[in-house]
């Protein structure tokens, strides 16, 4: 039970529902600022500091923001302000009196030089539980305004395309209409901006059922409690302290901490210095950190990556963990400093690399730290910081320690302290990390994706660093050189004008190796090969101790030395004895090069080769690596060592399953599946058949589309050239595979798919497919098999063009027969009523009304056959609609049946045919041949605009049939909402319509 809770009445109205909510929160407001005065705690916003003085209703002193005025002494000794206006709610507009009274007060008091300094003084509004566009929108504007250096910058970022909302916008446009109106003039850019600096916004759930910030409260003063029951003296102070707070408001009192009452003062001492000391360790653990993440190229550049860096804040407001993913180098830890460091001036931001949690418990991570306090009581020191953020650095390196319980426990705090966790993960295990370490605990998470760069950030690039412009010319180089950290140090090699450009990705690395690594230019004392033997051993050895950094004490000093001169080795703060690469990318290149050593010094002997292999993560990941090189580069070479693998029953699985996911990763993968054929085939498929599951798992991607925090399984598409090639290798031995693999080859159709869509309606290997599901369909016609049977049909509707002849013999198969055939009706079913009719009714419109009109027009037979089986005849009946459609037009939907992708793709067959099948619905009903009449209809007469006039038939079940309002058939309301939508959507898809009708 929450101190606010312990102290109310179960039977007295909530504050919200009789107008004094407001009241409520600022009385709670002014609390935990006195409860930081009572401890000299930590106030928000102005870091390294103390609150001093809490003055209530300030008005009297001439401040317009006059809710709560807070001064504290910083480091340096002097007085700054905190002046706060409380708002439970507030929308930023300038029609918003609310909005409008809180920054006109703003402005004021911002230009009023007497009380107000515009270098430490701060303004701010309080919120409870603040909205999302608040949060989102509002302040990362304010963020962006104090990460500017000047207002051109500020300026510069607001015109870059997706640097902050559209609302952002909008609310920026606000603020200045409401300063222009309180400045009675308009105001300058400088003058926005500067103002725009000091504004910040703290939410707090104070006087709340969640009572989170309370509970923070609490544990801070907890944390200063002299009593022994400390808990429990800590919610009586809370509770006292919320008294007095709602007793001052109204006479406007002003408390230092020795004009608190004495039973406060006497059950409370301030915050000690151990306790002060953590957040300046935690900050100093935190730099290292940051320092560590190289953000320039080539020592001089720094790109501004303004729209994904505001797609990390803005997910940050929205989201508690926000997963910045990216392949290696990308730049993806650059990304989330430069957010991050924006927020450092006026926020505790504590950065972490993964593997300090790899721990039993978060107290140990921060001992580790030299953090001397638990976790706990650094949350109740942090209690009025409304905004705290973690960095947790290359997350995936927890997954290679058995114990993580830390992270667990900072998770766990996530979900209960409102603490944000933005963590830097590598793409190729983002789903590991997020299965393994996000999704068990429920914790709300977003992904923003961070891309290579693009060929403007390029020619920035090379205009500040001319000696570019040459391998840039190259397309090969260029797509390398779209890796930041590649491009980096392609910064400082040399590209004179008469040497051969690399040609791949193996020679720039061995071209950065020889200039980079082992500057073979600097040959005295045999420098370049201990170089290079120094800087593998420390990435094997990192690699296999699954640690931050390795021993390193017995290596060649100088060398290492050396090498940490030239930012390709790095130390911990704590010991120059270990060490680590500079970067994970360099570890890899490093790994990859080892591993070609000892396949070369093996001089064909795999099984010497293999067994200095291991299972480390790093080394499994460089082998993958190396593997799909040497397809590439040498493929007689590597087919010889694949070969081995494959056969040799004594390899493990795991390098087994490795081995082949190289091949179907690698570019050359086609010529490799067709050069081993014979092996892929031996034992009954055994290889392919494996293959097939690998390339399910390791050659799918999550769709752009895809909001990424809700990214799942099944919405993985197919990647890479791989699925193209193994499907024609299936289908070519298709009859080798079934029906002992036909579950495993129908998942690999399905899994294809799913990449089908209307900007890429044909992927490569949809022939392959569409004959396989065709191929299929016998094997499923029994009842046992209804799931399988109609996953291989919707594979044949999404692709209809993929094997023509076939998929037109179903339709008239479907129009012609009367036998009962499963597969003949699901068809029907699925390209009729289904949500997979798109493809069929673009590509086959004519057959499609076809098949339509056989299924949907009721003939005398179907009458005859429910007359004799007893069934009745329903309400379709009177329309002249048969009963055989109905499952998937409930509830009736313009989105139901193939009507609107026929209107939106043929638009004149479609309007055609629908006039028939409402001509001929409303003929049936109006001239009932069955006995079944409903109440009739009247002709009306519409005079259309050209002066013409129409008969109509009419009744309210007629006219409302087109809402759903009334009963008639479903089939026939779906595609009377298919025509009204696609009418009122004919200016956007279909603007020559109108013109060609007229």
């Amino acid at each position: 039970m929450t101190p606010h809770q312990q102290t109310s009445s179960t039977d007295t109205a909530s504050p919200a529902a009789t107008g004094q909510a407001g009241g409520v929160f600022e009385q709670h407001v002014d609390a935990l600022f006195l409860s930081l005065l009572l401890v000299q705690g930590l106030p928000p916003i102005i870091k390294d500091s103390v609150v001093e003085e809490v003055r209530l209703q300030t008005a009297y002193a001439g401040w317009a923001t006059d809710d709560v005025l807070v001064l504290v002494r910083n480091g340096g000794g002097e007085i700054c302000h905190l002046a706060l206006q409380v708002k439970r709610t507030i929308t930023v507009s300038a029609s918003d009196t609310d909005c409008v009274e809180t920054v006109s007060g703003f402005w004021k008091d911002f230009n009023d030089s007497a009380r107000f300094n515009k270098e430490r003084d701060r303004l701010a509004i309080v919120v409870q539980h603040g909205s999302k566009t608040l949060m989102q929108d509002f302040a990362p504007l304010l963020d962006c305004a104090r990460a500017c250096r000047d207002a051109a910058d500020f300026q510069s970022r607001l015109e870059a395309k997706g640097y902050l909302s559209k609302k952002a916008h909008t609310n920026n446009e606000a603020i200045r209409k409401i300063c222009d109106e309180a400045n009675g003039s308009a105001i300058t850019d400088q003058q926005l901006w500067a103002f725009l600096k000091v504004i910040h916004v703290l939410s707090y759930d104070l006087a709340t059922a969640t009572a989170q910030t309370e509970s923070l409260v609490v544990t801070m003063l907890t944390a200063t409690a002299t009593g022994h029951d400390k808990k429990t003296a800590s919610i009586s102070s809370w509770n006292h302290l919320v008294k007095l707070a709602g007793e001052s408001m109204g006479t406007a009192k002003s408390f230092r901490r020795d004009a608190l009452p004495s039973e406060l003062l006497t059950a409370h001492v301030t915050v000690s210095p151990t306790q002060h000391e953590a957040l300046s360790t935690l900050a100093s653990h935190g730099n290292t950190v940051l320092n560590g993440i190289k953000d320039s190229i080539g020592r001089t550049v720094t790109l501004e990556r303004g729209e994904v860096q505001s797609k990390v804040a803005s997910a940050i407001a929205d989201s508690r963990v926000v997963i910045v993913s990216g392949p290696a180098g990308v730049g993806k830890s650059a990304v989330a400093k430069h957010v991050v460091e924006e927020l450092l001036q006026d926020h505790f931001v504590f950065s972490f690399r993964a593997e300090e949690f790899a721990t039993a418990h978060l107290d140990t991570t921060l001992r580790n730290a030299g953090v001397k306090i638990p976790a706990d009581e650094l949350q109740g020191i942090l209690a009025a910081q409304s905004r705290k953020l973690v960095l947790v650095e290359s997350v995936e390196r927890l997954l290679e320690h058995a114990t993580r319980d830390a992270f667990s426990d900072l998770l766990q705090i996530l979900n209960d302290k409102g603490i944000n966790l933005v963590l830097t993960c590598r793409s190729y295990s983002l789903e590991i990390v997020r299965a393994s370490l996000i999704v068990p605990l429920g914790v709300p998470y977003e992904i923003v994706n961070v891309p290579e760069l693009n060929d403007s950030e390029l020619e920035e690039v090379a205009k500040a660093i001319p000696t570019l412009n040459r391998p840039l010319e190259s397309s090969t180089l260029k797509k390398i050189f779209r890796n930041v950290y590649i491009l980096d140090k392609a910064a400082l090699m040399d590209w004179p004008s008469d040497a051969k450009l690399p040609q791949n990705e193996r020679a720039f690395r061995k071209k950065f190796w020889s200039e980079i690594v082992r500057k073979d230019q600097e040959t005295a004392g045999g420098f370049p090969q201990r170089r290079e033997r120094a800087l593998q051993e420390i990435a094997l050895r990192r690699a296999r101790a699954l640690t931050p950094y390795a021993e390193c004490s017995d290596l060649d000093s100088a060398v290492v030395e050396a090498l940490k001169r030239d930012d390709l080795v790095s130390h911990p703060r704590e010991t120059q004895n270990l060490a680590a690469t500079a970067h994970d990318v360099l570890e890899d290149w490093a790994l990859i090069g080892w591993i070609d050593e000892q396949f070369y010094a093996a001089q064909g002997d795999y099984a010497k080769f293999l067994q200095k292999l291991d299972a480390s993560p790093a080394i499994r990941r460089a082998y993958r690596r190396w593997l799909q090189e040497m397809l590439e580069c040498e493929p007689k070479t590597s087919d010889a060592l694949i070969e081995y693998v494959l056969k040799e029953p004594a390899i493990s699985p795991q390098l087994r399953d490795d081995t082949c996911v190289s091949t179907l990763l690698a570019s050359s993968c086609a010529e490799f599946l067709a050069r081993e054929e014979k092996l892929l085939l031996a034992n009954e498929c055994e290889i392919l058949i494996r293959m097939i599951h690998l390339l399910r798992i390791a050659c799918v991607e999550v769709p752009f589309w895809v909001k990424e925090s809700a990214a799942q399984s099944s919405f993985f598409v197919p990647s890479g050239a791989s699925w193209q090639a193994t499907l024609k290798l299936v289908y070519k031995h298709l009859d080798k595979l079934l029906p002992k693999a036909n579950l495993l080859v129908l998942g690999l159709i399905d899994d294809f798919a799913r990449g089908v869509a209307w900007w890429n309606s044909y992927p490569p290997g949809s022939k392959e497919a569409a004959e396989i599901a065709h191929k299929l369909l016998p094997d499923f016609e029994d009842y046992d098999f209804d799931e399988q049977r109609k996953t291989a049909l919707e594979v044949i509707a999404k692709i209809p063009r993929a094997a023509p002849e076939k998929f037109l013999a179903l339709i008239e198969l479907a129009r012609g027969t009367r036998e009962e055939r499963r597969s003949v009706e699901d068809f029907v079913e699925i390209v009729l009523e289904g949500m997979t009719c798109f493809a069929a009714a673009r590509d086959y419109p004519d057959e499609m009304i076809g098949l339509a009109e056989s299924q949907m027009l009721l003939a005398e037979s179907d009458v005859a056959i429910a007359l004799q089986y007893g069934d009745g005849l329903g309400v379709d009946t009177a329309f002249g609609i048969s009963h055989k459609l109905h499952k998937d037009f409930f509830p009736a939907s313009a989105y139901r049946g193939f009507f609107l992708p026929l209107l939106r793709k043929h638009s004149e067959k479609g309007v055609a045919y629908l006039l028939r099948l409402f001509n001929h619905a409303a003929d049936c009903y109006v001239n009932p041949k069955y006995g079944n009449s409903l109440e009739p209809a009247y002709e009306v007469e519409i005079t259309l605009p050209d002066g013409t006039s129409k008969k109509q038939w009419c009744n309210s079940r007629l006219w409302r049939l087109y809402r759903g309002t009334s009963v008639g058939p479903y089939v026939l309301q779906s595609a009377l909402m298919a025509l009204e939508l696609y009418l009122s959507k004919i200016p956007e898809i279909d603007p020559d319509f109108f013109r060609a009708s007229t």
